[in-house]
């Protein structure tokens, strides 16, 4: 996994728009990740992920008949150990 080390304001806006989405719902964003997101924005994702929690966001399947992945995250607290 590639993490992202500097980016830009525009960049770092994006980034948290698709984060918020990516943990929508949950508790606490610091722990793991399990939910479904569009294909067309799993890149955007997985750098969201990377550059927030330090941890790799992967596909565990696409749903049927669906543009759609199912994705999961270790997240922030394994991420670091804690």
């Amino acid at each position: 996994m590639a993490l992202l080390t500097f980016t830009t304001q525009e960049r770092l806006d994006v980034l948290k728009e698709k984060f918020d989405v990516l943990t929508d719902g949950m508790d606490n964003w610091k722990m793991p990740i399990d939910t479904v997101i569009s294909v067309n924005e799993l890149n955007d994702m997985r750098d969201a992920c990377a550059w927030f929690t330090g941890s790799e966001l992967y596909v565990v399947s696409q749903l049927d008949n669906e543009p759609k992945f199912r994705v999961k995250a270790e997240g922030y607290y394994n991420a670091i150990g804690a």
